[in-house]
């Protein structure tokens, strides 16, 4: 098939953000598609005056003028068709039909999108209700829909569903080229976007514009992580042009400022669609200042039309880099990604990200310039959060490193088990170099992989070296711009035992291609490829340089112990030494990337036991002097010099646990006691207090985006703190309960409903605060999934109520002899669609009052026993005190 661009891609004037000062550049034609999409907000719940009053948000919050141009009807108009085949619109929603709508959208300068399905039926007709929608998809009507949506109504985009197309078992590639060649006879420029919710195939690329990548979005932060990892590995799939859409925007609603930065920040960066999801008319302040950043839409609507890839994958984080404005320029754009749900202390070297000297660095989130660096980046990220920058730099470098998770795999695809399919896939391994790789290869000469862009500035003779796994003898032919160069055969130890081969290979000046296959076999899965010229180092000498940039820029932003960083250093001084042997370098190599994972691993418990301290000393500042008191300030600078003395990962960890065991040992302590009126906090001991896991939880919680969920269950979470001191226990935690059919009525307001859903401390209880108990202000900010009117609808709307304080659960709980805490909540005999959702554990300790023998009643002052002097109870008739009426007097 022809390859077919549908659109003119004439978006609004974008403002692309230069490195340094922001700077104007030219509109690209050709961006991803920037606009609004009906369905998140509001479902197939639509009509005319909502459409027509969403095309007036756009022009008057001025999203317009900042390049977002569509505004797309997703589902929700049809209603069945007429004898002759044509689709009917549906009579209350839109009355005037869709015509008016188009037009009232132009009229505007903006374009209008609708929405169909390959198959018989929509995805609002199968999951939301709408019957009158089950004859309505474009099979078997593509022409006569094409013609009517786009020339009569003059629809300028097109979002193509797949739920029909499974009710009819439909094959995706021919039914989605029939709907592009109806498009096509149209004679109009049209955007057309497959949403097969994965990758379809590399075919979709001659037929669309975008295709869906992953299943819906939903407004939350699993999702959003979910969707990004599912894409990280997609980029060589996006060019000329044709992009991977990774679904509309959730900003706006109910995730965290940070979560939304994320969101947004790295949609542009990947290059996917803009297409915002929120009500614009009520979008609150600070997500249309993020949805306005002018520089990150620059990154979405570069000229190169490229889409981020990972440079660097280390623990849970991510570094993408792609250039911007010019291919294989000294300008490029950076994210560090960090999905963890901790905060994290990123470094990448410029050297990784190919650029050499002085390099000038700006915030593109905060439209700040950074000014001019050397050797690396690093900066804390908060836990979901990403942070991006443009950089120019004095140098570009030659890409030496090339990923195979980078590489295009010519029948890749996500539909269908590819075991099944025999189609090669991205896979993820530890002994991988980006700890990703491609596997499934070969079996037939469609199945290869491809590094399409492999520049080189001179021409001549070079060294690539292949890093390959296979258990069994196998090979694969290498290719270089259409040319055979060789083979390979290789054999390892095992499947993810990595090694290198090598051959000799000419490249021409400027981009080369180099493609692996075996049309016959399989081929041996495919870590990386190394690029050097024949008689340089090139490699090894940018490996270890890049590798001791990234360790010292690490070490020195972090809080390492001092033992530890002078060894760093000491490594780091060896690494960059010009003494170092041609043998040596490799060795030391390795010593550094060990190194490097040992920091990686380090930092975390150095601030760990920073946190542990901070409470140690936060409690020892409201105490009683007390042997356990003296014990415990031993201990502690007994722990800190531990730390200072650490020289590895094992050192540390045992400091941190030396540290750890004292402050319990004295929390349990009988005589660790608060002064009058004070407390001690011993929220430590509960652990994941934050609940930023299930981990030390009984009972399998169920944890979703930094807090716990319960749907729908009987459940019991709990844990056991034993050897408890004598005390009063006061232990919070938010959470709410609620039951799908209660509505808010005055009993449930009252706090009389009947909730089953308990928080507990050993065998008392109490009732988990109801969703109606507190309203929601702001609610009218946010959406019917978050919104039910005026309360929290959703979890990750809970969340944000969580975070600020709200629906705090307190009880006091009075013990009177050593013994465990149960600490939990739970539900029995649930009703059908509760729901509960729980965040923030707390726990704080008072003694108990103190019995002074005195007791009063209500027969008035009375007289006490009698004591001598010295305290001892007195015999009768010897001389001794009483208080009598609250006076101390002679016994008589």
């Amino acid at each position: 098939m022809r390859k077919f661009f549908l659109t003119t891609l004439a978006v609004a004037t974008v403002m692309c953000a230069q490195a340094r000062g922001g700077a104007v550049a030219p509109k690209n034609e050709k961006g991803p598609t920037m606009g609004w999409s009906s369905w998140n907000t509001f479902s197939v719940h639509i009509s005319e005056d909502i459409i027509k009053g969403q095309a007036d948000a756009m022009v008057s919050q001025g999203l317009k003028d900042v390049g977002y141009e569509y505004i797309n009807i997703d589902d929700g108009f049809q209603y069945g068709r007429t004898p002759d085949g044509k689709v009917c619109i549906h009579p209350e929603r839109f009355p005037n039909g869709l015509k008016v709508v188009s037009d009232y959208i132009h009229s505007k300068g903006l374009k209008a999108g609708i929405y169909s399905d390959a198959g018989d039926c929509t995805c609002g007709s199968i999951s939301n209700g709408d019957v009158k929608n089950t004859n309505v998809g474009l099979y078997g009507y593509e022409q006569i829909d094409c013609d009517y949506y786009f020339k009569e109504c003059e629809f300028d985009f097109i979002k193509v569903d797949y739920c029909g197309g499974i009710h009819l078992g439909l094959n995706e590639q021919k039914q989605y080229s029939r709907i592009h060649d109806a498009i096509v006879n149209t004679g109009r420029d049209v955007r057309y976007n497959l949403c097969r919710w994965a990758y379809p195939g590399t075919w979709c690329h001659d037929v669309s514009t975008s295709w869906r990548t992953t299943g819906d979005i939903y407004d939350g932060w699993e999702s959003v992580k979910g969707i990004l990892n599912e894409n990280l590995y997609m980029s060589a799939y996006c060019y000329d042009g044709c992009y991977n859409d990774m679904d509309m925007l959730e900003v706006g609603r109910s995730m965290t400022a940070e979560e939304d930065k994320t969101h947004f920040g790295m949609w542009c960066i990947m290059a996917s669609p803009l297409l915002i999801g929120c009500n614009m008319a009520t979008i609150n302040e600070r997500a249309l200042e993020l949805l306005k950043n002018q520089e990150l839409i620059a990154l979405n609507q570069d000229p190169l039309c490229l889409q981020a890839y990972v440079v660097q994958h280390t623990g849970d984080t991510y570094v993408l880099a792609k250039d911007i404005l010019t291919l294989h320029g000294t300008t490029r754009a950076v994210a560090l990604y960090n999905p963890s749900d901790k905060p994290v202390q990123m470094s990448v070297s410029f050297g990784e990200l190919d650029l050499g000297g002085k390099v000038a660095v700006r915030d593109v989130f905060e439209h700040q310039d950074l000014g001019t660096m050397e050797k690396a980046l690093s900066v804390l990220v908060p836990a979901h959060g990403t942070r991006i920058y443009t950089l120019t730099a004095e140098q570009r470098l030659m890409r030496y490193l090339y990923e195979a998770e980078t590489a295009f795999l010519g029948d890749y695809q996500e539909v269908s088990n590819n075991e099944a399919l025999g189609t090669a896939n991205y896979q993820t391994g530890d002994g991988a170099s980006g700890r990703a790789f491609a596997g499934w290869l070969g079996g037939r000469r469609s199945n290869y992989l491809e590094w399409k862009d492999v520049y080189v500035a001179e021409a001549g003779d070079y060294v690539v070296h292949f890093r390959v796994a296979t258990q069994d003898k196998r090979s694969f032919t290498v290719e270089v711009n259409g040319n055979i160069a060789g083979a390979i055969e290789a054999q390892t130890p095992g499947w993810g035992d990595f090694r290198e081969y090598e051959m000799t290979v000419s490249l021409m000046a400027g981009s080369n291609s180099i493609q692996l296959y075996n049309e016959d076999a399989w081929m041996p899965n495919i870590d990386r490829m190394t690029v050097e010229k024949m008689g340089e180092t090139t490699v090894v000498d940018r490996s270890l340089d890049e590798a001791a940039s990234r360790l010292k820029s690490l070490a020195d932003e972090s809080s390492l112990p001092a033992a530890f960083m002078q060894k760093v250093n000491g490594l780091v001084d060896r690494a960059t030494s010009n003494e170092l042997t041609a043998d040596e370098k490799p060795r030391v190599l390795t010593d550094v990337d060990n190194m490097l994972k040992s920091v990686v691993a380090v930092v975390p418990l150095c601030e760990e036991f920073q946190l542990w301290k901070g409470a140690a000393e936060k409690n020892a500042a409201v105490s009683i002097e007390s042997t356990a008191l003296s014990t415990l300030n031993t201990s502690m600078t007994s722990a800190e010099t531990k730390l200072a003395q650490a020289e590895t990962q094992d050192a540390v960890n045992s400091a941190l646990n030396s540290l750890k065991t004292a402050v319990k040992n004295y929390l349990k302590a009988l005589d660790a006691q608060p002064k009058d009126g004070e407390s001690l906090d011993m929220t430590l001991l509960v652990t994941n207090y934050d609940f930023s896991s299930t981990s030390g939880w009984m009972g399998n919680p169920t944890y979703r985006s930094g807090c716990g969920e319960e749907f729908n269950k009987d459940f019991d979470m709990y844990q056991m703190l034993s050897g408890m001191k004598p005390g009063i226990y006061t232990v919070r935690c938010n959470a709410l309960y609620r039951v799908e059919k209660n509505e808010g009525d005055g009993k449930y307001k009252a706090g009389t409903e009947d909730v089953q859903a308990y928080f507990y401390v050993n065998n008392q209880t109490q009732k988990v605060k109801s969703l109606y108990s507190e309203e929601w202000p702001e609610a009218e900010q946010y959406g019917r999934v978050d919104n039910l009117n005026g309360y929290p609808n959703s979890m990750y709307a809970a969340e944000m109520r969580f975070a600020e304080g709200h629906y705090l659960n307190e009880m006091e709980y009075t013990q009177t002899t050593k013994a465990s805490l149960r600490i939990g909540l739970k539900t029995s005999g649930h009703q059908d669609d509760s729901w509960c959702c729980f965040d923030n554990f707390s726990l704080s300790y008072k003694p108990l009052p103190v019995e002074t023998g005195i007791r009063h009643s209500e027969m008035g002052k009375q007289t006490s026993r009698a004591y001598t002097l010295s305290g001892m109870k007195a015999k009768d008739k010897s001389s001794a005190l009483v208080i009598k009426d609250g006076i101390k007097v002679l016994a008589q």
